[in-house]
């Protein structure tokens, strides 16, 4: 189980230490905010952060691309077949160059858009190995 408080925390100082905006929002749009400015350079199409909901069991989800300013909020329960789930259940980065790789390596993991694309998904932690969430970016 994780530490909300902590996991709050440790957004909202990747949120300062960057300067992602002058608006109130949410931690994990703080970090979503600092994501969105590297993914143009990265060539990414979208890039997703998830933290752990306080009941320990749901993912919740913040999901940006370069190319607007909206978020795009999802939420799904920790045992569901998606990369960022399975990067936080078993503290593990999963790097995927197709949905052909992801079929053959990672059977059960799907795909929120149907599109053949590469992903890499990465946990976060702070010290003392606290998890507190994940970040994917998305290649066409």
């Amino acid at each position: 189980m994780h530490d909300q408080t902590e996991t709050e925390r440790a957004l909202v100082r990747l949120g300062e230490i960057y300067a992602a905006s002058g608006k109130d929002l949410a931690p994990a749009e703080h970090a979503a905010v600092r994501l969105r400015s590297t993914l143009t350079g990265m060539g990414a199409d979208a890039g997703f952060v998830a933290t752990l909901n306080g009941d320990g069991q749901t993912v919740d989800v913040v999901r940006v691309t370069p190319t607007s300013e909206n978020f795009v909020r999802l939420a799904f329960p920790l045992s569901a077949p998606y990369p960022l789930a399975a990067t936080l259940r078993h503290r593990q980065p999963l790097f995927i160059g197709s949905n052909l790789q992801m079929d053959c390596e990672h059977p059960g993991l799907v795909r929120m858009k149907a599109e053949d694309h590469a992903c890499a998904t990465l946990s976060l932690t702070v010290p003392v190995d606290v998890l507190v969430g994940a970040v994917n970016v998305t290649f066409e």
